[in-house]
């Protein structure tokens, strides 16, 4: 992969601080930790930290009413206790199915049998993911595109591998309900990426002639 040349560069002042002004939103957590100048502020923190401990230690102690019959409550447990059984929200619409894990199991091994769309591997590719990507934030660094804690931001330290799950399609097939396939990147390699990827391509399609405002 090679990292494609702007047309401008870092002494173009003008052309690239468009481009700066709507990637610096893009960096690293804070660790910023303000200094303890007040000793008030800090004596209503440790009286407010005194009666929620008191708080938790009472709870134990409290009898919570319940808002379902005893027997249902009891299935609830029992359910959720269950592990031969998946417990998802429906694809469409606001139902929860419950289906056999074998069945879940079954279906997400389906698809991911289909060598045209996934192609298994033999070794965890995050180490060389990450060097190729390093490599490409660091020449954008030196090259003036992207600032420095932008650079920073977009390679994470400790990467999660990515989840695969699928979500029932019951209104496929009630018994044997296909499953929509759900790749979860929270914190994967490339969510930073992504994130600066649609934060500046957000900009382009409001100028399209056709764009539709998504829901905050």
């Amino acid at each position: 992969m090679e990292l494609e040349r702007p047309a401008w560069t870092a002494d173009n002042s003008s052309t690239l601080s468009p481009f700066l002004s709507r990637i610096k939103p893009y960096r690293p957590p804070s660790t910023f930790s303000p200094p303890k100048r007040y000793d008030v502020v800090e004596e209503f923190i440790q009286h407010v930290q005194q009666d929620l401990k008191k708080l938790e230690d009472r709870s134990s102690t409290i009898k919570v009413r319940r808002n379902l019959p005893f027997g249902q409550s009891l299935a609830i447990k029992k359910l959720s206790q269950d592990k031969n059984t998946i417990i998802k929200p429906a694809d469409k619409g606001s139902g929860i199915v419950i289906m056999n894990k074998s069945d879940y199991r079954d279906e997400i091994l389906r698809q991911l049998s289909d060598t045209g769309v996934y192609c298994p591997i033999d070794h965890d590719p995050i180490g060389e993911c990450t060097r190729e990507l390093s490599s490409i934030v660091n020449s954008a660094l030196q090259e003036g595109i992207i600032p420095k804690k932008t650079a920073e931001f977009l390679v994470p330290n400790h990467p999660r591998i990515p989840v695969l799950y699928t979500l029932p399609k019951v209104h496929k097939n009630w018994e044997h309900p296909p499953g929509r396939p759900i790749v979860s990147g929270c914190d994967s390699i490339f969510q930073p990426a992504a994130k600066l990827l649609d934060g500046l391509l957000r900009h382009y399609a409001k100028n399209g002639k056709s764009y539709i405002q998504d829901t905050e």
